[in-house]
Parts: C-alpha cells; structure tokens; sequence
C-alpha cells in the first residue's frame, strides 16, 4: 500500500512517518509493506497524487489548509481514503466526501491501527484505475469507462462518457497494460473492445452498444468467441439498437 503524508508540522510528519513505518514492520512477511513519501507542502504533493492508496493530512500554517487540500485531490480525480488529522483545525466541521476520513491529534496507536485495517481492507476492494496518457494531460479511468480503443494514425480510446482521447502510445503497448483484465477482447489488429460494451457479433464482425461495427479478423476469432461464452450478451434495448 502507497501512503502519502501531507503535514506542515514537521514534527507531526515524522511521528506519524515512524508509528506508519512501525506498523509496516509487524507484517512483514504476511503482506505487502507501506511505502510511504512525506510533504511539507502541498504543491509537491499534486505533482502525482493518483500514485497513491491513502493520504493522512494536516496543514494548518500554509497557504492551504488540510480541507483545501483535500478537496484539491478529490478534483483531480482521487477516490481513495482521504484521512485529515485534527489539531488546530476541526475537519469535521466541513462538508466533505464519502472517500474522507478524520483521525485526532496526538495519534494513538490504537486509532491508528484501526484506520490502517479500514485502508487494507479499501485497497484489496479498490477497482484498478488505468492511466491514459494525451498530449496535454493524463487521465484515470477504470476499465469499465473503456468501450473501446482502435489504431490509425493515432491510438484512439472511446469512453462511455463521449470522449475520444488521442494517445501517442500504440495499441500494441496500451494494450499490453491492460491485458490482465480479461475484459478488453482484441478482435483484429486495429482493434480492442471492452467485451462489456458488445452487442452482437457474428462470424465476421462484432457491433458495440453504441452502434459501430468492427471487422472481426479470422486470426482473433476463435478467442472472440471463447471468451464471449464467459461474458452472456444481455437483451440489447431498441433504444441500444
């Protein structure tokens, strides 16, 4: 698990370090450790946010306090736990998401370790995040926001949201990030699409929920009708069709 500690107190920031680095060491050998990285101030810590599985914060004497922050890491996509510890400022107070979480100060090791069970047991359930790449910016999505992506010039992912974003990666390459989640069924060379958003497919040819029709080539499709036998095609709706 990926932890990020966002505190201006440095003293703060290093008890909590040690009493995280601490509860690490007790699993050792029976899961995966804590890796944890530690900011003084905010900017550094939006530089890569969605590397992380949990965040505990507290930022009283800077330009943006722990509330702020928080609210900054929901808008940039960030839908893991979010933990705000209480000393000066009172985050309970505020009207905050679902995802965050509060935590007093001075930290007890008893109320500690029973956030870190709630944080193990959020990311073993966590549904992965893809990232996408563009020119401009990087995207997460799940796999399930995936309908499709398709190569010409350029490799094109379609969303279920309506957007279509241009990355400059292959579809080889993007595809081999991806293969694991046995959803994305490549059904030729220039294609692969997310077995979710199907609607029908014949020998030849297989149509998505949104209407397009794809060229099912002969070398994908034995495994295109493998793996369509795993996944039953529900009652497409006229309004589908």
């Amino acid at each position: 698990m990926h932890i990020a500690i966002c505190d201006d107190n440095v003293a703060d920031r290093k008890q909590l370090e040690r009493l995280l680095q601490r509860e690490s060491d007790k699993q050792y050998g029976i899961r995966e450790p804590f890796y944890i990285d530690s900011y003084g101030n905010a900017q550094a810590l939006m530089r890569s946010p969605m590397l992380y599985d949990a965040f505990f914060i507290d930022m009283t004497a800077s330009e943006k306090n722990g509330y702020e922050v928080a609210m900054a890491l929901i808008h940039a996509g960030v839908t893991v736990p979010i933990i705000l510890c209480i000393s000066t400022i009172n985050y309970r107070d505020f009207n905050l998401p679902d995802n965050c979480f509060f935590l007093q100060k001075a930290i007890r090791l008893n109320e500690l370790c029973d956030m870190l069970e709630m944080l193990i047991v959020s990311c073993d359930n966590r549904v992965p995040h893809i990232e996408i790449r563009t020119e401009t910016d990087t995207h997460y999505v799940t796999e399930n926001d995936i309908m499709y992506f398709t190569q010409s010039a350029h490799t094109l992912i379609y969303l279920s949201d309506g957007r279509v974003l241009e990355v400059n990666d292959s579809l080889v390459n993007f595809y081999d990030g991806v293969r694991n989640m046995i959803c994305f069924l490549p059904i030729s060379y220039k294609a692969v699409v997310n077995v979710s958003y199907i609607s029908n497919m014949s020998p030849f040819s297989v149509r998505t929920k949104d209407g397009r029709k794809f060229f099912l080539h002969p070398a994908f499709c034995k495994y295109a009708h493998h793996l369509m036998k795993q996944y039953p095609m529900k009652e497409i709706s006229s309004k589908e069709q």
